[in-house]
């Protein structure tokens, strides 16, 4: 397993590493008693970098300022004025804020707190690593609906794995959805909104989604990149969500994995009526999913002129269920179809949308100001799934 290569430092007796899964952060010192401060690596043969976890051991009870220097490097500096890191006692959690007392100071960021365990991990967003990936798949698998498919591999020769979630039910035009995730390695909060998804897809409620449609789920596209704590890329530095239309077998064999699966759906005369990307923001105060400009009008779309107010009618749905899921933002013109929506939408004419959820607070509704967690990201996963079904089953 390839993981981050940085080496442990020892400082005033505390060490400090991230050479685990997820993990990054590098260039670790001690500038006077008391503050240390790190940098970030860019992603595996890459410059992209954002995301971070390192772990501390042996300073329980020590209160210390850590300062991310470089904020200039990052892909969005702009972010670093609203961050405040996650902490926990393992990968596995439980994780929580670490209450404030985070500003931005120069080309750095700083903050400061009492080091709470013997192992404390300190993280940029709630980290769901590539074990947890596996665990959840095998636990979603215990259920008589979902079967489980190997549609190709990553370049470090990982499974890219598809779950098929159906059930007796109607076969003659039984609906088609695909729903994927984790093209961006960094991007733990559209994992956690994938949880929620797939809560709500298996359960009582669900039932007559899965009946009416086979909902294609690959949970996590980009396993390389998870585990080396990249931010955005895959293990050969290519940003897997600008290459749709033509991915590379050497360079991008994990989106190749899904077009061709798709192709062999399509090709076999299964319908295709919904796709569904989930990815996370590290502007936005705020989650939301990109939506097409009322110019785009996808030609094998059943009814171009439509499309519009279709997107529209569906994201209006998902925001009556969840006061974090902002409707307004993300409406887009373009119709590069090198991004996953825009391929599926022009490729194949569906409906199709791009879910971004934010790593901080939102700045609306009941609860604007309040640290996101990923019981909140979840919550929205099921409101996309009830909305899912309101959609293309109420006639749509």
């Amino acid at each position: 397993m390839t993981i981050s290569a940085a080496i442990p430092t020892t400082l005033s007796g505390m060490t400090f590493d991230s050479n685990f899964e997820c993990g990054n952060a590098v260039s670790f010192a001690e500038l006077e008693d008391g503050v240390i401060s790190f940098r970030l690596a860019p992603d595996t043969n890459g410059k992209d970098r954002q995301w971070y976890l390192f772990r501390v051991r042996g300073g329980r009870g020590r209160r210390v300022t850590f300062r991310l220097d470089g904020l200039s490097e990052t892909n969005v500096p702009i972010h670093w004025k609203d961050a405040c890191p996650v902490i926990g006692p393992g990968l596995a959690g439980p994780w929580g804020r670490s209450g404030g007392n985070c500003g931005v100071i120069g080309d750095g960021w700083e903050f400061t707190l009492v080091i709470p365990f013997d192992e404390t991990y300190i993280g940029f967003h709630h980290p769901y690593g590539y074990e947890r990936n596996l665990r959840q798949i095998e636990r979603w698998c215990s259920h008589p609906s979902v079967t489980r498919e190997v549609i190709g591999h990553s370049i470090e020769k990982r499974p890219i794995d598809l779950l098929r979630v159906r059930e007796g039910g109607v076969e003659a035009g039984r609906l088609g959805v695909w729903v994927t995730c984790r093209q961006h390695a960094g991007e733990s909060n559209a994992s956690w909104f994938l949880d929620g998804f797939m809560e709500w897809l298996l359960s009582a409620e669900g039932a007559p989604l899965r009946k009416a449609a086979t909902v294609n789920v690959v949970p996590m596209i980009n396993p390389d990149g998870v585990i080396a704590g990249n931010y955005r890329l895959n293990a050969a530095g290519v940003n897997l969500n600008r290459v749709w239309n033509k991915p590379d077998p050497a360079t991008s064999p994990e989106i190749l994995a899904v077009t061709s699966a798709v192709r062999r759906w399509v090709d076999s005369g299964n319908r295709y009526d919904f796709f569904i990307d989930l990815h996370g923001d590290s502007e936005a105060l705020a989650c939301y999913a990109f939506q097409p400009g009322a110019s785009i009008k996808p030609p094998k779309y059943h009814s171009p002129h439509r499309y519009h107010a279709d997107s529209r009618r569906y994201i209006a749905m998902v925001a009556s269920r969840a006061p974090d899921f902002h409707p307004d933002e993300g409406v887009v013109e373009t119709d590069d179809v090198g991004l996953s929506r825009q391929f599926m939408t022009f490729e194949y004419g569906v409906m199709a949308e791009l879910f971004e959820m934010g790593y901080s607070t939102v700045n609306y509704g009941p609860n604007a100001g309040l640290w996101l967690t990923p019981e909140r990201h979840g919550a929205i996963g099921r409101a996309a799934g009830e909305s899912l079904a309101e959609y293309l089953l109420g006639g749509c």
